[in-house]
């Protein structure tokens, strides 16, 4: 049994996938941020291999509270929005 799924418009699949794209993108990015600065981090601080864990640390905490935050807002608004019943 073979469904079809008919697509309104491409331009809507095309932003879906530049939006995830665009997600991951910056998720690499901001992972790799505190290892790629953590020489700069124990020349300016004068720090050790212990410093430079908390540095990193701290970093990817703030990153979390961010997505978990964004994640459940981003829910919550889909919830409503399938939710809500129609006008009429």
């Amino acid at each position: 049994m073979s469904q079809t799924i008919k697509v309104s418009s491409r331009g809507s699949v095309r932003a879906t996938f530049v939006a995830a794209y665009s997600a991951v993108t910056l998720a690499q990015i901001t992972n790799a941020l505190p290892g790629a600065l953590s020489g700069t981090f124990a020349a300016e601080f004068h720090t050790s291999g212990a410093g430079l864990t908390w540095i990193a640390g701290m970093f990817l905490m703030g990153i979390v509270v961010f997505e978990l935050s964004w994640g459940s807002w981003a829910t919550c608004s889909a919830a409503r929005s399938c939710c809500t019943p129609a006008p009429g």
